[in-house]
């Protein structure tokens, strides 16, 4: 039984596309287009990756609880797709202590353009402006972390922090889709590779 998840920063329909193609590979997968974070991405990672693993996980005890009735459960893959910071909510949702018992199932993930390494080192200086307009009028809390000026101290930023959490290392397979000519995630960010600038 495999179920796959799709996280995003915008509508839950955005990825609807990639969930077509994923049925027409295998029609008996499971989807859930997580909605629990849609209207909310302008918070704290970690409520919205707590949201998210919340989310998850009723939607996977409902699955499984379902299929158990008529027959045996075997095989269980629990695959995500994240686009943008849903890629860092997924990765928060994973840290989750509540998340420890499905880490056993984790089998594909896909991020796409998923600013992972942050926007310390990026180089779009119109981007960058953006981002700073958007902490000084809105103060969003996510932004702060993105840029990593939630806390004075590096070591204690979120970002800095979930980097040390093995939060890929149970999958099978991990994809990162990522273009050096995205105006948006820098190329190494979405890559998780060290920025030549940070040497």
């Amino acid at each position: 039984m495999h179920f796959v998840t799709q996280i995003l920063q915008r509508n839950h329909l955005d990825l609807r596309l990639v969930r077509n193609q994923w049925l027409l590979i295998d029609p008996k997968i499971h989807f859930l287009m997580s909605e629990a974070n849609e209207d909310k991405t302008f918070g704290d990672f970690r409520e919205m990756g707590s949201r998210l693993a919340h989310e998850v996980i009723t939607f996977l005890k409902k699955k499984m609880d379902k299929v158990s009735r008529n027959a045996i459960l075997t095989d269980i893959k629990l695959s995500f797709v994240g686009h943008s910071i849903g890629n860092l909510i997924i990765r928060t949702a994973l840290a989750e202590s509540i998340m420890e018992p499905y880490l056993m199932y984790l089998h594909t993930y896909v991020s796409i353009s998923g600013p992972h390494l942050g926007y310390m080192y990026s180089s779009n200086s119109l981007f960058n402006s953006g981002l700073w307009l958007l902490k000084k009028l809105k103060g969003t809390q996510c932004i702060h972390q993105l840029t990593f000026t939630d806390d004075p101290d590096l070591e204690n930023t979120f970002i800095y922090n979930l980097s040390k959490e093995k939060t890929l290392e149970n999958f099978q397979n991990v994809i990162l889709f990522s273009s050096p000519q995205d105006g948006y995630v820098p190329y190494h960010s979405a890559r998780i590779e060290p920025s030549s600038a940070a040497s």
